[in-house]
């Protein structure tokens, strides 16, 4: 099946309550189809569900990029800055 390392940040990482961790990939295979799982279970990610953006080794992308075994995806809660 393959697994990929998540990588949370700012706001999701609060969310969730870790910084990191390995997930099985298990059929997911687009960055939205993650995207959906991790919104399943962590319902408190759900609020940043329109603003949150997915990065696939570093690049940030749309919810139809392939997610493969080995990939890092990072969690990107919206900024706020000035």
């Amino acid at each position: 099946m393959g697994s990929v390392t998540v990588l949370y940040f700012a706001g999701a990482r609060d969310a969730v309550g870790k910084k990191r961790e390995v997930v099985r990939l298990d059929g997911l295979s687009t960055a939205g189809d993650f995207l959906d799982r991790l919104l399943r279970d962590y319902p408190r990610l759900r609020p940043m569900k329109a603003t949150i953006r997915l990065s696939v080794n570093q690049e940030v992308v749309d919810a139809s990029a392939p997610v493969a075994d080995g990939d890092e995806i990072g969690v990107l809660p919206p900024v706020a800055g000035g």
